[in-house]
């Protein structure tokens, strides 16, 4: 006895959510990577023994000394211009420049 064209099948299972890589690598899912981002390694440095880590924060990109003294240029002529009115955005930049 063959089952009509509209039956519906009852007895697929779903798949694991471990195992929905589609899933895992939706937007849905990002809580759970960045966790795993954090336990994958604690276990590697137990397995080789490491108990004490520093991490830096930071950008170790340094811009060339030309373009530096350009924008430094830059940014002092758009202080001068400014006068006493220069505002504290052109004296941030002036100092990461």
């Amino acid at each position: 006895m063959s089952k009509p064209d509209h039956a519906v099948e009852y007895n697929i299972r779903p798949k694991k959510a471990y195992n929905n890589y589609a899933f895992l690598n939706s937007p849905y899912a990002r809580s759970i990577r960045v966790l795993c981002e954090f336990e994958e390694p604690e276990i590697r440095f137990r397995k080789e023994r490491v108990y004490n880590t520093i991490v830096f924060f930071g950008s170790a990109r340094v811009k060339p000394p030309e373009v530096a003294e350009r924008n430094l240029a830059e940014i002092n002529a758009m202080i001068e211009q400014n006068g006493a009115d220069a505002d504290s955005t052109l004296q941030q930049k002036k100092r990461i420049a």
